[in-house]
């Protein structure tokens, strides 16, 4: 069941296309639609997805909307089945359609070792209970190259 199934979609309001967007992926129903409802009540728009695969299969669809706007990609660092937060970005990148992502930690300890290779460029960790830093990073992410700059991780 999807997010859209349980919260139907509001009447879509203008939005230019140019405006940021952010990809939500979270295979959590409730975590999706709050993540959904702190970004629009900050005036920042959304399409959410509840796997990796969803979003996948709709790239086609959103490829306009993403070459004419700053966009970021907001995902959980574990997802069910094979592709997780950091792999979609990964598969993102490799795929040229490399963005800026937020990957919310389940855990604020170290998970162990990481893959080879290191991380796909452009990615930020965040814990997603403090929503002030959540939503500092997503507005980082969503500027231009240059201008990003902040807080290290």
């Amino acid at each position: 069941m999807t997010g859209s199934e349980v919260f139907p979609a509001k009447a879509a309001s203008p939005v230019s296309c140019d405006a940021p967007l952010v990809l939500v992926v979270s295979s959590d129903v409730a975590v999706e639609r709050s993540l959904v409802l702190l970004l629009e009540a900050e005036g920042i728009s959304t399409c959410s997805f509840s796997s990796a695969a969803a979003l996948l299969a709709a790239l086609p669809a959103l490829a306009p909307r993403l070459a004419a706007s700053r966009h970021c990609l907001l995902v959980e660092e574990w997802l069910p089945g094979s592709e997780g937060g950091l792999e979609l970005a990964g598969r993102l990148a490799a795929g040229g359609l490399g963005m800026p992502a937020v990957v919310l930690k389940r855990s604020l300890r170290p998970t162990g070792p990481r893959r080879p290779g290191g991380l796909p460029g452009g990615v930020t960790f965040a814990d997603p209970f403090h929503m002030d830093a959540l939503l500092q990073d997503i507005r980082r992410a969503l500027r231009p190259r240059g201008l990003r700059g902040g807080r290290p991780r």
